[in-house]
């Protein structure tokens, strides 16, 4: 279902909600219909609710926002007023034409009233109305059309309140992760970038397909690092491809395990959601002393991804801009905002070992 039917559906239930609960205050079917006609009270409540459904659209999407919203004060509470009264002289002149029944009933729990008792007096005639002067047998007509123009009018200022929260939320979620994104992008480049500069010294052999991966990695952050999500095909690739380019720059006595499990057609993640903590393995999982080993899996089951990273801590020198963790720092900011109540993060952290293991909820 689309997302304009669930929007069109709550409009009509809302209306027919709103045209329908002053006729259940009055539960006598005579009030309605009499010999088969409406009485003069349903019209004069049928062009109330029309005029209040009119009042609600153009005070919801034309003079909040155009008038309101834009500090036209002055306008705003003239246009309003000169509407209210327009409807109340349009509601006057109906009511002229088809003056309300005297048997509306006044006990909202139906319970007989003064006309209705036989031991009450017979009620006085009723006067020729003047369309000018609003006689006490109207008070309970035009109470109605205050009531309903004061809820429509609360209704449609809430209603366009909380939508502008909305948006400006949504305006500061997008703003937030594109901020995060920012930060990851060149905190990921400015390391491969170092790995190139150490195959390039070493004159490696390995420097052009190294160039080549890395060429394939930037692409791929460039097109794709800036949308929500993107098909997971293409983000196992681009994991794929800077474990490889890792791979080259590092000695033989380190040993990198990589390996994808299950299915993972039709599903999406959050691009460069993965990639930080990978790359926190590389930075202090490596030593030029010692055998190292590093074991990445990416387990795949259903809808749901295994992300476990285990790597051992090596006791060397590493710069104060590198100690802040900004990758890490940010994927976890990212991981709040886009996978909320959808992820478990654990991590141990020995002396000699760090462990990850992310899962979440692919879409």
């Amino acid at each position: 279902m689309s997302t304009k039917r669930p929007y069109l559906l709550f409009h009509i239930i809302g209306w027919i909600a709103f045209f329908g609960f002053q006729f259940v205050l009055f539960p006598r079917p005579d009030i309605l219909f009499k010999n088969g006609e409406p009485t003069p009270f349903l019209i004069d409540q049928v062009i109330i609710n029309i005029i209040s459904m009119i009042f609600f659209y153009l005070h919801y999407f034309y003079l909040i926002p155009k008038l309101y919203f834009e500090s036209k004060y002055l306008k705003y509470a003239l246009s309003v007023f000169v509407y209210i009264t327009v409807s109340l002289f349009i509601v006057m002149q109906v009511n002229a034409q088809h003056p309300a029944p005297n048997d509306i009933p006044t006990n909202i729990k139906g319970i007989p009233e003064f006309s209705e008792n036989p031991l009450a007096p017979p009620p006085p005639l009723r006067p020729q109305v003047n369309p000018k002067i609003i006689k006490g047998k109207d008070f309970l007509l035009f109470g109605i059309f205050f009531i309903k123009i004061l809820l429509v009018f609360l209704l449609s200022v809430g209603l366009k309140v909380y939508n502008r929260w909305q948006v400006a939320e949504e305006e500061k979620y997008k703003a937030e992760l594109s901020f995060l994104k920012a930060q990851i992008n060149p905190h990921f480049l400015f390391n491969t970038l170092n790995g190139l500069y150490v195959l390039a010294i070493k004159k490696s052999e390995n420097t052009a397909p190294a160039i080549m991966k890395l060429s394939s990695i930037m692409r791929y952050v460039i097109n794709e690092g800036h949308q929500n999500y993107v098909d997971i095909d293409r983000e196992l690739k681009y994991i794929s491809d800077y474990i490889d380019l890792q791979k080259m720059r590092l000695a033989n006595n380190i040993q990198v395990n990589f390996s994808t499990i299950g299915e993972h057609k039709n599903y999406k993640i959050a691009p460069l959601i993965l990639i930080p903590f990978i790359e926190n393995a590389f930075k202090h999982g490596i030593s030029t002393e010692e055998n190292c080993v590093i074991n990445i899996q990416i387990k795949i089951t259903e809808n749901n991804l295994e992300l476990l990273v285990q790597n051992n801590k090596y006791k060397h020198v590493i710069k104060e801009e590198e100690k802040s963790g900004i990758g890490v720092n940010n994927t976890k900011k990212r991981l709040d905002v886009l996978y909320p109540s959808k992820y478990i993060l654990d991590t141990v952290d020995t002396d000699t070992m760090h462990v990850v293991n992310l899962k979440l909820q692919l879409i």
